[in-house]
């Protein structure tokens, strides 16, 4: 299954992420579905202003993990 969506999140707020507080980042797809996706699949695209830009999460029949990537 693909689900696409827009992540705006500054680099103050991934320092929760960091600090152990959380480990799932809540998003919205543009079909209005909310996702929580581990934080850990987007350390790649983390940049010092936080992680910004359209993904695109991929998912198997059962719901779980198989890749997200940036557009």
């Amino acid at each position: 299954m693909k689900f696409e969506f827009h992540m705006a999140l500054p680099s103050h707020e991934l320092i929760y992420y960091y600090q152990g507080n959380i480990n799932q980042i809540e998003v919205t797809c543009f079909n209005g579905q909310r996702l929580w996706i581990n934080a850990r699949h987007f350390r790649q695209f983390v940049s010092i202003e936080g992680i910004y830009g359209r993904f695109q999460l991929i998912t198997n029949e059962q719901g779980s993990f198989v890749s997200l990537i940036k557009f």
